[in-house]
């Protein structure tokens, strides 16, 4: 015994509908099923009051679409059943009674048999016109958000996830499942594509490779927007590309959602490289500046961190705030006495810097 996903198309003039069934059976029986139930429902052998007999082969093709799960029949069969059931509580009689009915048939089921034969995009349609009648059902948020995570829209897959979650959490751990799924292929995409890209020497081949595992990972933060391991290697991957532009932009999400220690040395670096690069002392200056702004937020919230106290020491030198400088290092002594490297920085940074004062 199989489990099929099957669909009869019922043919009025030029016109073509279709209706869906779910059935365990053999391979070869599946067409005798269907007719079966058609027979079931309308009597055997009986024609619609409007002279249309749905056992002709002209009006009904019967075709297999999909083998599927065990798991997927049972969850579509309470369903597909209920459905069905509604015909003779209906008391259907004619042809064209049947083709409204089958028009109009559940959304929720009928989105369900989208999905199942990936058809997304009517799927999508579908539950959307339905959302816009009912906008208080869990159940279809969370289906419009299944569909977009199938389509690669992860932020429209979160931010229908949460419409659904803030009616009610039935759906939650379908949802958890769904979001960890999409945010585990896309990083470890994005991970395989950037090892692959360091590996080779061939410069145009590695470009492509770090923008691939770019978009990977930029999916994978749509997924789970305050990851900072995905954050990392964004950052990482546009490095490599060269695209400070963009490299800002990351980085600064990362202290605003994150308060990320790392992006408080990574986006202070960039200011003082460019510092660092820019003949215009006006310019200059003010790189200095923007980088002193992030590297004093920085220190406020990790003050042991080395690498923020020794970067925001260069950088009050380089714009002669020497005393700063100064008063960085003593209190970090204070708290550190027998760290050498704080003794180290403090004699040669502020030692140059009086030098320099004198001269």
């Amino acid at each position: 015994m199989k489990y099929y996903f099957i669909t009869a198309n019922i043919t009025d003039g030029d016109n073509s509908y279709s209706y869906d069934f779910v059935l365990n059976c053999e391979e070869t029986k599946y067409q005798e099923k269907v007719h079966k139930f058609f027979k079931e429902f309308f009597g055997e052998g009986t024609r619609f009051k409007d002279g249309y007999n749905i056992f002709n082969l002209k009006n009904l093709e019967i075709r297999k679409t999909q083998e599927i799960s065990k798991e997927e029949f049972e969850v579509l069969k309470k369903e597909v059943t209920q459905n069905q059931s509604v015909i003779k509580k209906k008391k259907i009689s004619t042809f064209k009674d049947l083709i409204a009915y089958i028009v109009s048939l559940d959304p929720i089921v009928h989105t369900k048999t989208l999905i199942l034969k990936k058809d997304f995009i009517l799927a999508k349609e579908i539950i959307e016109k339905h959302l816009i009648i009912n906008p208080n059902d869990a159940l279809g948020f969370y289906l419009l958000g299944y569909i977009y995570g199938e389509l690669g829209e992860f932020e429209l897959m979160i931010t229908k996830y949460n419409n659904s979650l803030s009616i009610n959490k039935k759906y939650q751990k379908s949802i958890n499942a769904s979001i960890e799924y999409h945010f585990s292929s896309n990083y470890n995409n994005g991970v395989a594509a950037y090892n692959s890209a360091i590996k080779i020497n061939i410069k145009r081949k590695a470009r492509l490779l770090f923008k691939e595992s770019f978009e990977y990972f930029k999916n994978a933060l749509e997924c789970k927007s305050n990851n900072e391991e995905t954050f990392q290697n964004i950052v990482y991957a546009l490095i490599n590309l060269g695209s400070k532009r963009d490299l800002k932009i990351y980085l600064n999400e990362m202290i605003k959602n994150n308060n990320s220690e790392f992006g408080y040395e990574y986006l202070s670096q960039i200011y003082i490289e460019s510092a660092l690069s820019e003949k215009n002392n006006s310019k200059s200056n003010s790189m200095f500046d923007k980088a002193i702004t992030v590297l004093e937020t920085g220190h406020l919230k990790y003050p042991s961190n080395k690498n923020l106290i020794a970067k925001l020491s260069n950088a009050y030198i380089a714009r002669n705030k020497t005393d700063l400088a100064k008063k960085l290092y003593v209190v970090a002594l204070k708290k550190y006495p027998n760290n050498k490297s704080y003794h180290y920085n403090y004699g040669t940074q502020i030692g140059r810097a009086s030098c320099r004062e004198r001269v």
